[in-house]
């Protein structure tokens, strides 16, 4: 996978930026996620949508990025690119930044977040595979020390055990996976 044109788009795209809380390559979100969707079997498209996500997320870098030549990403998969900003639309919805004081919209919201990705088994291995890494890199590095450690701690678990109903055993068993590469 690291020779798709997908791979090397945000690799190039990321460059040798590291986080700025846990000092680790950003990259690594993006290599570990591959090894989760390996795991999965997820087929070819997603992977490479899965590359590709991070440049089309966050509204900073979406325009850019969409309609920029040297982002490289009208070279890539038009299925590729139409299944992260069908991502992008779905994460949006209900990201860690949005906070929800109403009890019943939020309820509503996983609910409809929940049909979505059961009916949509492409975003569902994307979404797999991010949110694994992300409450991951979490637990490990920010967990009890985040400001917003106990939103973000509510928000991985509503969007694993919630959205997309994955078994706790399956969650440590992706993790396992992740480890036993000897990613960071």
């Amino acid at each position: 996978m690291k020779e798709d044109l997908h791979y090397g788009l945000i690799k190039k795209f990321y460059g040798n930026k590291k986080s700025k809380r846990s000092n680790i390559p950003l990259i690594n979100h993006i290599d570990e996620g591959l090894i989760i969707l390996d795991r999965l079997v997820a087929p070819l498209i997603c992977k490479q949508a899965y590359c590709i996500h991070p440049l089309l997320q966050l509204d900073e870098v979406f325009f850019y990025n969409l309609v920029s030549s040297r982002s490289g990403i009208k070279n890539a998969d038009v299925q590729a690119v139409m299944l992260a900003m069908e991502y992008r639309h779905q994460l949006n919805r209900y990201h860690s930044k949005k906070v929800f004081k109403d009890e019943t919209r939020k309820k509503e919201l996983l609910t409809s977040l929940k049909e979505v990705m059961a009916d949509t088994p492409y975003l569902r291995y994307i979404a797999l595979a991010d949110k694994v890494q992300n409450r991951k890199d979490f637990i490990k590095y920010h967990l009890d020390t985040h400001e917003r450690s106990k939103e973000l701690n509510s928000y991985f678990s509503n969007w694993l055990f919630i959205i997309l109903g994955v078994p706790e055993h399956i969650n440590t068993e992706l993790v396992n996976a992740i480890n036993c590469n000897g990613t960071m």
